[in-house]
């Protein structure tokens, strides 16, 4: 099996992620015009070592709902200091503080459900330590190199070997192995981020990720890959044959996505930090803030400068 990451640059640099959780702070920001009235209450939630599907799931016990009623506007990462809003579709505007590791920092209603993706981005503030292999000038170049876009490839956070593995499992059993709507959601969205990721890499090996070839589909000026499913690719000519000789290897998970009834779409290739800022705290710690459209990792994002190393696991 093809690998599940992009890797993009070998600089010979590392740096280590979320030793603390004040390390890893992420943000939603959410464009709504709130009509302060309606069957939903929204609130603003800080959460700290939480992941965003276990709060929803507990939300919708207290409020004695199904899981699916609760909503979010995406995932955020459990080893952090994050701030998201979830959606409860019930008159009380209280939110339940029991919930660990949480607080509510507003609260407003609305007429609808918040749904996945309709946050305009997402800003971060991340501290890096023991960052060696560079001096300090340097490592503020390529940091700010990445204004220019870095590889969009999905990232371990839904593309770890064990996710891919049971989506594979669970694809070539669809018809007699029964799961929920919202878990079977899971699976195809791992599968079609294992083929985009396919397309990409490919695209990075052949230094094509950030420049339309002949026959791309373009999105904001850059290149886009597909999200597998039914329907004919949009692309052409030598975009298409690059998309094809990529996929060549999982046609039998394409034709099992299209048969599963998901729709083709499109992902950028390339994507743009916002608002780049880097701080030097210390001789081998840095702090950097910026902002990422919805969908995009930040952790994908660091990797392509240097060998990142994780120090969550440590954390309850």
């Amino acid at each position: 099996m093809a690998t599940t990451s992009v890797s993009i640059v070998e600089q010979g640099i590392n740096g280590v992620i979320k030793r603390e959780l004040a390390d890893w702070q992420v943000n939603e920001k959410l464009d709504i015009d709130f009509t302060d009235e309606g069957e939903h209450a929204y609130f603003l939630i800080e959460k700290t070592a939480r992941n965003t599907s276990d709060v929803a799931f507990e939300v919708a016990q207290f409020y004695g709902l199904r899981a699916y009623e609760v909503g979010y506007a995406g995932r955020k990462d459990k080893h952090g200091l994050t701030q998201q809003w979830f959606s409860v579709p019930h008159t009380s505007n209280q939110w339940p503080e029991r919930i660990k590791g949480t607080r509510c920092l507003q609260q407003r209603r609305h007429i609808k459900k918040l749904r996945r993706g309709v946050h305009t981005q997402n800003n971060f503030i991340i501290t890096l330590r023991d960052v060696v292999g560079c001096d300090a000038d340097t490592f503020t170049h390529l940091v700010g190199e990445l204004r220019a876009g870095f590889a969009n490839a999905f990232g371990v956070q839904r593309l770890s070997s064990s996710n891919v593995e049971q989506a594979m499992a669970w694809i070539a059993q669809r018809r007699t192995r029964r799961i929920s709507q919202s878990k079977k959601g899971w699976m195809l969205s791992v599968l079609r981020s294992f083929l985009f990721n396919q397309v990409l890499e490919l695209r990075v090996e052949n230094d094509t990720f950030n420049t339309p070839l002949c026959g791309d589909d373009v999105l904001n000026g850059a290149p886009t890959a597909p999200l597998w499913g039914r329907g004919r690719s949009s692309t052409q000519g030598e975009a298409l044959k690059l998309e094809n000789q990529a996929l060549a290897p999982y046609l039998e998970l394409c034709e099992s996505l299209e048969y599963a009834g998901v729709d083709q779409g499109r992902r950028g290739l390339v994507s743009f930090p916002q608002n780049l800022q880097v701080t030097q705290v210390d001789e081998t710690t840095f702090r950097l803030e910026f902002a990422l459209p919805p969908g995009s990792y930040a952790t994908t994002m660091l990797a392509s400068i240097l060998t990142v190393h994780d120090d969550s696991a440590g954390h309850v």
